[in-house]
């Protein structure tokens, strides 16, 4: 079974768990609830980020880990949104992280993230027409990579597959933080 398809049918049940739970479009009702949907993103993606950044040496297992980081978006995102610096600054940190300790866990974590882009073009799309938020006015971080969404997240298959075969003893470490990391989602994210 090919790395990427393990991965997506042992997390299929806590994926759509969390979808429902989530319900991403009930947050955009207003500009207050969107906002505090972006925070939750934040307040999770930020220490999430920088525990992943230290859990292995990425370069040397031939991954751009920095060009992937998504908080930079959130940021923006909650600028455009009118917090300042000094707010972002205030919000409670997510510390409920998934247990990241070995390389295959990173790399279970990492699916989740890279994985959450893919539905960001219909998100981008719903966000437009309930509340009339672009990607560059806040609307960065469910906009993802845009038109390249698709070409990275090949690009994130392939390599995923081929560290996979290199490390064919870790998959169930990958799984199971693969599904911590969702069930750390639907914890912390508002529902």
């Amino acid at each position: 079974m090919a790395f990427l398809h393990l991965l997506k049918t042992q997390t299929a049940e806590v994926h759509a768990a969390l979808e429902t739970q989530l319900d991403i479009v009930r947050h955009f009702e207003s500009r207050t609830s969107y906002l505090k949907l972006l925070e939750g993103f934040f307040t999770l993606y930020e220490p999430l980020e920088q525990r992943l950044a230290t859990a292995m040496d990425w370069s040397a297992e031939g991954w751009d880990y920095e060009g992937r980081r998504k908080t930079p978006w959130l940021v923006e995102d909650l600028a455009a949104l009118g917090l300042v610096p000094q707010d972002v600054a205030a919000l409670s940190r997510c510390v409920d992280l998934p247990d990241i300790h070995c390389p295959a866990a990173a790399v279970g974590c990492l699916y989740v993230l890279e994985g959450s882009t893919l539905g960001g073009q219909v998100i981008t799309r719903l966000l437009g027409q309930h509340l009339d938020i672009p990607p560059d006015q806040g609307g960065s971080f469910f906009a993802g990579y845009g038109p390249e969404t698709v070409g990275r997240w090949r690009e994130f298959g392939t390599w995923a597959e081929a560290w996979s075969t290199r490390h064919p003893q870790d998959h169930p470490a990958a799984v199971q933080a693969a599904r911590q990391t969702f069930d750390v989602f639907a914890r912390w994210l508002p529902s």
